[in-house]
């Protein structure tokens, strides 16, 4: 099992207060977890919040999960998108609340998580792995970076403006800046979220595969998920000012890992591209 650096994780602790998963979120994402939940009491637990429920009817029409008919009832979307999907939901609903998009940067950020989210879904879908995490991974691979720009505005905003300047790798500096990373940030807020260990260390390693136990072959194939994804969107300019053209695909290590050509990810670029354009509203 991979784990971050002790020293790491007491200045990270020390450093920023991860927040807690909202409560009727943490409720939803309980139950969807536990295979012997009835779906009567998980369709009751979201009723109990209107706002979530809304957001889950308005996700669920959404053409991103492909539903052949409209979704009115909670009970239809459970039955239809099944509880891995609902889960997915809920944390796609809960993690909106954390982007006050208020803040140029952090309309950025999430319109980066959302179209991460959309690549890495679209990227396991061709390659058949990790289907049913990747929409959450993607969604949550850079959520380090909205708690320094909450908890450390400033000193985040002096990072942004060092890596775009002198194109620095954005980890490079914040590693020699705060001796940790978003990334490891990201990780456990996933930790404390009580989610899964393989989305864990994902997130904390999708920026340092090298790092990762090359005997944890699932770990590294889905952060190499995450990292492909990550970079589509740079590609396309997703939350970011300007597309990057010219990132060389063949050469990337998480390309290299998941065993997909350039040609096939230019492809799933431009349905990257289509889907997000298309349903970025939805999220």
């Amino acid at each position: 099992m991979v784990t971050i650096n002790k020293e790491i994780k007491a200045i990270i602790d020390s450093t920023c207060d991860l927040p807690p998963m909202p409560l009727v979120a943490s409720r939803i994402v309980s139950l969807a977890s536990d295979p012997n939940t009835d779906s009567k009491i998980l369709e009751r637990a979201i009723l109990a919040d209107q706002a979530l429920t809304a957001k889950i009817l308005k996700l669920a029409n959404s053409s991103f999960y492909g539903c052949i008919r409209a979704i009115n009832t909670i009970a239809a979307a459970i039955v239809l998108i099944g509880f891995k999907g609902i889960k997915s939901m809920a944390l796609a609903a809960s993690l909106k609340s954390f982007y006050r998009r208020t803040d140029l940067t952090e309309k950025m950020l999430w319109e980066h998580s959302v179209g991460s989210a959309i690549a890495a879904h679209l990227l396991s879908k061709n390659l058949h792995c990790h289907v049913e995490d990747a929409f959450v991974g993607g969604l949550m691979h850079d959520i380090g970076k909205v708690i320094l720009n909450t908890q450390l505005n400033e000193t985040f905003s002096e990072i942004v403006q060092m890596a775009y300047n002198e194109d620095i790798s954005f980890a490079d500096v914040e590693r020699e800046t705060l001796g940790f990373t978003h990334a490891q940030i990201g990780g456990l807020m996933v930790k404390k979220w009580n989610l899964s260990r393989e989305l864990e260390e994902a997130i904390t390693y999708h920026h340092s595969l090298e790092d990762i136990d090359p005997l944890e072959v699932e770990v590294l194939k889905f952060a190499a998920l995450l990292n492909l994804a990550d970079q589509i969107c740079i590609y396309l300019g997703i939350g970011y000012r300007n597309p990057r053209e010219d990132i060389n695909f063949q050469t990337l290590r998480s390309a290299q890992i998941l065993g997909i050509s350039e040609p096939d990810i230019l492809r799933i670029a431009e349905e990257v591209k289509v889907s997000y354009e298309a349903e970025k509203g939805d999220f």
